[in-house]
């Protein structure tokens, strides 16, 4: 299969009975593989492979049986995209924020969960942005930086305490 980007943004994935391409921004086409030599300028050819959208998935299969590709174009929401898209790690950017708004979007995006072991750490602000999978850089930017202590709770909770 060709996924052909028209000024876009998309996301691919390979599972192994079928190919989805979701549509987040622009236009895609999907279609089968164009050989070489039918890419030479000729007589204006009319499309057939189906044009996707924003807020759109495509999911192509191919018949076992007689090798035969289809595609079947679904419009998706918001939760369905979101759903879709949540392996993906995000950037996290923030300006003048509160460190309690930052842990909580760390929190939406990681298993490891960051708890404020100190109320007055809530109201600590700050700009910076980070990668939503970047945990571990954010804790030592909070330890060096800030002076705040860490503690591991559990394998999947860190407490952060204003240091004494």
């Amino acid at each position: 299969m060709e996924t052909r980007a028209v000024g876009t943004a998309f996301n691919v994935k390979l599972d192994t009975e079928d190919i989805k391409v979701l549509v987040t921004e622009g236009k895609v086409r999907v279609g089968p593989v164009t050989p070489i030599e039918a890419t030479i300028p000729q007589a204006p050819a009319v499309e057939t492979t189906p044009l996707i959208v924003a807020g759109q998935q495509a999911v192509v299969t191919r018949d076992a049986s007689n090798g035969q590709v289809s595609a079947t174009v679904v419009t998706l929401t918001e939760e369905q995209m979101a759903t879709q898209l949540a392996w993906q790690p995000r950037l996290l950017d923030f300006s003048e924020s509160n460190l309690s708004e930052i842990v909580e979007a760390f929190n939406r995006h990681n298993s490891l969960q960051l708890v404020l072991a100190d109320p007055k750490l809530k109201s600590l602000k700050l700009s910076a942005t980070f990668r939503s999978d970047n945990v571990a850089g954010f804790i030592r930017l909070m330890e060096a930086d800030f002076g705040i202590r860490i503690e591991r709770q559990t394998p999947s909770e860190v407490l952060l305490r204003r240091s004494r």
